[in-house]
């Protein structure tokens, strides 16, 4: 999946960040979000980014993230479910652990919960975002699978650029487990486009 230049980015995240302008440079990074919207103002401008280390940096940078050891990598990961990347921790002491993908433009949340935690019910349900420049702010919406098969994982999607069907997904799965035998649900977060037997729900 082709994802945006950084230029793209830098425009992007200035939106979603509610900035007049582009981010900071290294060093001089504001402060994260007060509404701490993980999924759409922390995965969101990873999953549109180009692989430059330098605008992921300043990212990072913004919401104060610690990079973790392989060894809580290991402990921090799903072992029935992928999510790549490296380990990082926020600072707040409620947040879910995130993996963070640079290459692949995937960003995964872990949060210790059997059940999708009602912080990203409310965000998905409520949050609208500003992905496209001069646009009106748009927001989530459901995706159903059509015709048989499995269900997979429940997912949403916001629309992003001219191009139909083209934006973020959001992927959720539940009742996963963690290595010591905890419960889990992963987030995942991705630039995408939607599948042909895939639709968008008005519910």
């Amino acid at each position: 999946m082709k994802r945006v230049s950084t230029l793209g980015f830098a425009a992007i995240l200035a939106l979603i960040l509610g900035t007049a302008s582009a981010p900071p440079s290294l060093g001089a990074a504001d402060p994260a979000p007060a509404s701490k919207a993980y999924i759409g103002q922390f995965c969101g401008p990873i999953a549109l980014s180009d692989s430059s280390t330098g605008s992921l940096m300043q990212h990072l940078g913004q919401w104060d993230m610690k990079a973790g050891t392989e060894a809580d990598a290991y402990e921090a990961r799903p072992q029935d479910a992928d999510a790549p990347g490296q380990l990082f921790r926020f600072p707040d002491k409620d947040a879910p652990t995130v993996f963070v993908d640079r290459r692949r433009g995937v960003c995964t949340l872990v949060y210790p919960s059997q059940r999708t935690p009602p912080a990203i019910v409310g965000e998905l349900a409520t949050e609208k975002l500003p992905a496209n420049t001069g646009a009106p702010p748009v927001g989530w919406r459901r995706v159903k699978k059509i015709g048989f098969g499995p269900p997979g994982p429940i997912r949403y999607f916001l629309k992003v650029g001219e191009s139909q069907g083209f934006g973020l997904c959001t992927a959720i799965f539940e009742d996963l487990r963690l290595k010591d035998g905890s419960p889990a649900t992963m987030v995942r977060v991705s630039a995408c486009r939607l599948a042909p037997d895939e639709m968008i729900s008005d519910g």
